[in-house]
């Protein structure tokens, strides 16, 4: 599976909310699946973007730690590391 990263998505953990927020361009439903330093999966999520707005995952339950976020959608697949403190 070839891996792209699209410069036109933000992935970050809002700390206040404890929420994963994504903000991309991008329109339709996206895979989002959360993977631990170990590569477990640790949560998977289906959402929806709408141009213009963030999508959020709630993440309360993760430890802290760093976690390996996967979207992937109609324009491809963008991987990034987050960090939950």
């Amino acid at each position: 599976v070839e891996e792209e990263n699209t410069p036109d998505m933000a992935v970050f953990i809002d700390e206040a909310s404890n929420h994963l927020k994504i903000k991309t361009g991008h329109e339709g439903n996206a895979d989002v699946q959360i993977f631990n330093t170990a590569g477990q999966l640790v949560l998977s999520k289906n959402i929806s973007f709408v141009k213009g707005n963030s999508s959020e995952i709630e993440v309360s339950r993760l430890s802290k730690g760093v976690y390996i976020v996967k979207v992937n959608d109609n324009e491809g697949t963008y991987s990034k590391k987050v960090l939950k403190q």
